[in-house]
């Protein structure tokens, strides 16, 4: 690591870029422990001020990469929903009724992360699914059965990267964001050749565009979504660009007399399963505009307009709340097992 060290850490004008191979060398000597708790987070914090490249991410991702175990389920062609670890401080989650509901109409997703993850601590769109009886999948039979009866497989990063996982109590004591928080959701353990990315700046797309493709996914869109994430602004216009860099602007729902506050999981949950239940409470429109994104990222509609009205459909006829109940069910199965098979 003193090699990598200093190469980044002499400075602004001192510093040099790693290469590709430098930096997947630099990121398996974290993951194995060959660098110390020191040394780790004086490379961090290097990386910071100086700013990482697109060949010094792909080589951090590369190596991650090669220590995650794949669950290859890309004959569904499913979507990755790329959603920051590290959860969401100011604002509730709607992606655990939009996920059901846009499931409903066929579209296949995919989503994994983790829990309390700097630099925010935020909580994840999982933790609501957990508060609505939702567990965690713990084998490639249960993934499997999941996306074929919900559409939906979720995979938590202890289960798929243990070595990365093992990282997270340094990166608490770190506190600060580091270049995982950005490489960590692009890990694809479900090997998806499709996602959907959120950013939390406009500038960033072209970086993240190239590692992307780089990663191997032939589509995709990037959204500067709520807090970084992939549901669509309420309060105001959403950006969605795609792989080709067209702009599409989302405006935000009708009618929207809420204010932007935090909320805790529990009432979360709530307002998701009411949702789901088709009840008609101010968060629905909101949640219905969502799912009607990742149908149109999903390509399964060709407008935002056609996915709501389809969207409500699936309200109506209450299979959007059926295929959240079969996936509840397969995680309780799953969370019974004895042992993670992956």
């Amino acid at each position: 690591m003193e090699e990598f060290l200093k190469a980044v850490g002499v400075g602004v004008r001192g510093s040099k870029d790693l290469t590709f191979e430098q930096a997947k060398e630099a990121m398996h000597l974290i993951l194995d422990g060959e660098s110390d708790d020191i040394e780790t987070g004086a490379f961090w914090m290097a990386m910071r001020y100086k700013g990482e490249t697109v060949e010094e991410l792909t080589g951090f991702l590369q190596a991650l990469r090669e220590e995650t175990r794949i669950i290859d389920v890309s004959t569904f062609d499913p979507v990755d929903l790329s959603v920051p670890y590290d959860g969401k401080n100011r604002t509730p989650h709607i992606l655990p009724a939009a996920i059901f509901i846009a499931t409903a109409n066929g579209v296949k997703l995919t989503g994994h992360g983790s829990e309390n993850v700097p630099a925010k601590y935020g909580s994840s769109y999982y933790d609501v699914l957990i508060e609505m009886g939702c567990c965690y999948l713990k084998d490639k039979e249960d993934v499997i059965n999941a996306l074929e009866k919900s559409g939906f497989a979720y995979l938590p990063q202890w289960c798929f990267n243990r070595k990365l996982f093992a990282l997270l109590p340094k990166r608490r004591k770190f506190h600060l964001r580091t270049y995982l928080n950005v490489v960590e959701k692009l890990i694809n353990p479900f090997n998806a050749k499709r996602i959907v990315a959120g950013i939390f700046h406009k500038p960033y797309f072209k970086k993240l565009k190239e590692l992307l493709i780089s990663s191997g996914f032939e589509d995709f869109y990037v959204v500067k979504g709520l807090e970084g994430g992939i549901e669509p602004n309420p309060f105001r216009e959403t950006l969605l660009i795609d792989k080709n860099e067209n702009e599409i602007k989302i405006k935000p729902v009708q009618n929207w007399e809420l204010t932007e506050s935090p909320i805790n999981l529990k009432e979360n949950a709530k307002i998701c399963l009411s949702i789901l239940r088709n009840e008609n409470i101010p968060y629905k429109s909101w949640a219905v505009q969502t799912a009607a994104f990742l149908l149109f990222t999903g390509k399964v509609v060709n407008s935002i307009e056609e996915g709501i009205e389809v969207s409500l459909e699936a309200l109506n006829s209450w299979k959007a709340f059926e295929m959240f109940e079969n996936y509840r069910k397969i995680t309780q199965l799953s969370s019974s097992k004895i042992r993670v098979r992956i």
